[in-house]
């Protein structure tokens, strides 16, 4: 029941930041700004276990809510 404003846009920008980074996998942090919305901020080469204590929110559990979501 959360919107995320711009979310598709976020989407695009984190997949084209990930494929530049040649990782593999990376975390992207994205920031919002209001002329020129969403921003990479950074590319995380080994994104840790902060963000999930911070999130309160596992990995694992975020990756099932995903898990049958269609990409275009």
């Amino acid at each position: 029941g959360i919107r995320i404003p711009d979310w598709d846009r976020i989407l695009e920008v984190s997949v084209h930041a990930q494929q530049c980074s040649r990782l593999g996998f990376a975390g992207i942090d994205i920031v919002i700004d209001d002329k020129r919305g969403p921003q990479v901020l950074e590319v995380n080469a080994r994104p840790g276990l902060a963000i999930q204590i911070a999130n309160q929110s596992s990995l694992r559990t975020r990756m099932e809510r995903i898990g049958n979501l269609k990409v275009q």
